[in-house]
């Protein structure tokens, strides 16, 4: 039996470090990324019997060494710096970087066809779990529904996201497109998930760039149709920052509020790598969650990735996730003025690291989760082939599906 590099690392990456919090109750990633990202590995031997990484990866290495000795630097200043926490946390984050770059090499080896059908397979998993969890919560009336192969319905939107689009991207009949999209839309409005809501827009959105602005216009207009005053209430109530008792708003402004104090307070170094939560500020809006009697939530994650990275790496952060928006910017403004369809590895690397602007800046899951590891793999996918340069850009774009 032949085993495909690039299906089967995919599968198991966005199945297992879910699935393993699900069925054990123990909420950490780390286990099952640990597990996914050595199927890599191991794979990867199979298939080329050497490790041999891209020279255009440096800039990377030169980033994991800054962040090494930024966190060395938090060691000797804070007196509360958690050692391990710290030491085991860089060395998975360093083989999650290292695998990510031979799952880009894995996937340059499967038929670009083949890349579509193998995702679509991935898709149709995810809506299938999607569907289960609607079931349980909107016929069964479970107050507690619980996904099959993810712990958080969030968590399930920040990877079922970037898949809509691909699909959407590379899906020619219309009427399939509104499907899905209406499909994520009423999804999200009967589970009452803000994420998957306003990602699915943002979906809408950036197609509308490369068809018509009617695409965006017909499923809005079903939306608001759609929505009664209960599910309104919720959504606004969401949105709103102030004076809020919304856990999921004050999460969020929480994790700001924290990465503003630990870079005034702390040096523009940061506290260290994965100490967020470790240190003596909590802030306004993480006591206001512990009056809610739920202390300690978040207390980690800092909500998002951009505020626990600021958090931790101080201005070093601050440029990463510059550098991310400015190439999302880049890149979005590339899709609408050139308008180009690319083939579908090019396609599905462009859709993760757009919605990975979810992950990033509105509800995050951690550093070892199934989105940040393919976050990474795009990030590595663009590098070796210069995706974001003008010439590089439109050459690939050309490249019909």
């Amino acid at each position: 039996m032949r085993i495909n590099t690039f299906f089967i690392p995919l599968l198991i990456i966005i199945i297992i470090p879910g699935a393993y919090v699900v069925y054990t109750k123990i909420y950490s990633y780390s286990p099952g990324t640990l597990f996914s990202i050595s199927v890599i590995y191991f794979v990867y031997l199979i298939k080329f019997k050497n490790l041999n990484l891209d020279k255009s990866y440096f800039y990377i290495f030169f980033v994991l060494i800054l962040i090494f000795v930024l966190g060395l630097i938090s060691l000797v200043s804070f007196e509360w710096f958690e050692h391990r926490r710290f030491f085991l946390s860089y060395a998975m984050f360093f083989f999650c970087v290292m695998a990510s770059a031979l799952f880009v090499k894995l996937s340059l080896e499967t038929n670009d066809n083949k890349i579509h059908n193998y995702v679509s397979i991935i898709f149709n998993i995810m809506l299938f779990d999607g569907f289960f969890y609607f079931i349980k919560s909107g016929i069964f009336l479970d107050r507690d529904p619980t996904l099959l192969f993810f712990p958080e319905m969030s968590h399930f939107s920040l990877i079922f996201l970037p898949l809509l689009m691909f699909k959407i991207f590379t899906t020619k009949k219309t009427i399939h497109i509104y499907m899905m999209i209406l499909f994520s839309l009423f999804l999200a409005l009967t589970i009452q998930n803000l994420i998957l809501l306003v990602g699915t827009i943002f979906i809408m959105l950036i197609h509308s760039f490369k068809k018509t602005f009617f695409f965006f216009i017909i499923p809005s207009s079903i939306l608001i149709l759609s929505l009664d005053i209960k599910n309104l209430y919720y959504f606004i109530e969401r949105i709103q920052f102030v004076d809020t008792n919304n856990i999921s708003t004050l999460v969020f402004l929480s994790g700001w509020e924290r990465a503003y104090l630990n870079l005034f307070e702390h040096g523009i170094f940061g506290i260290g790598f994965n100490q967020l939560g470790y240190e003596g500020q909590s802030g306004f809006y993480q006591e206001k969650i512990n009056s809610h009697r739920l202390y300690g939530l978040n207390i980690n994650d800092g909500g998002s990735v951009a505020p626990k990275l600021v958090s931790e790496l101080g201005v070093l952060g601050i440029i990463m996730i510059s550098i991310y928006g400015y190439y999302l910017i880049k890149l979005l403004y590339k899709i609408k003025k050139y308008n180009l369809t690319y083939n579908y590895l090019d396609t599905f690397y462009i859709s993760i690291f757009i919605m990975s602007f979810v992950n990033i800046f509105l509800r995050g899951s951690g550093y070892f989760s199934p989105i940040m590891f393919l976050f990474m793999s795009s990030i590595m996918y663009f590098i070796k082939f210069r995706i974001t340069d003008d010439k590089t850009f439109i050459e690939r774009g050309n490249k019909k599906l």
